[in-house]
């Protein structure tokens, strides 16, 4: 009698562990936002990032930022009318953007993320590397953002 309730109580206990350790399955719709930041997008497909170059001045009174982003990158699809995703999350904003020293009027916002149109521009792709791994053939952009961040509730955790 005690090997079964000793018995009982094990498989209990083990019955109890496998379903408190089950996924059930949640019904949740992905949306919109959710497949800009999660999928490779054909705006992100086309290029890939070689460099950053973030540069940010604080303004302490007005707890605003304002700074520049150059983005070094190669393109692994050549090709015109390319658009290119840059994520950005709100309240920042993009100022302006500088591609070969000419401002590009042409990008919009979609929640979080901004969609460049480079329009005509035809990108060529990089096949050739130096003796130092650097590609040969690579873009350069200039990024002027600004805005007032969210603040952090419990820093630096949540910030």
């Amino acid at each position: 009698m005690k090997y079964i309730i000793k018995s009982f109580f094990f498989l209990l206990t083990i019955a109890i562990n496998v379903v408190a350790c089950a996924q059930f399955p949640h019904a949740s719709k992905l949306t919109h936002q959710d497949t800009l930041r999660g999928t490779n997008t054909p705006e992100r497909a086309w290029w890939n990032v070689l460099t950053y170059a973030i540069s940010v001045t604080p303004d302490y009174d007005s707890k605003t930022i304002q700074g520049c982003n150059v983005i070094g990158f190669d393109v692994s699809q050549p090709g015109a009318n390319k658009k290119m995703q840059i994520d950005l999350q709100e309240p920042m904003q993009i100022d302006s953007i500088i591609f070969f020293n000419e401002k590009l009027n042409h990008y919009k916002r979609d929640g979080n993320v901004y969609i460049i149109d480079f329009g005509k521009i035809l990108f060529g792709a990089a096949d050739l590397e130096n003796q130092f791994g650097e590609k040969l053939f690579s873009y350069h952009l200039k990024i002027y953002f600004s805005g007032k961040p969210r603040e952090a509730k419990f820093p630096p955790w949540d910030g």
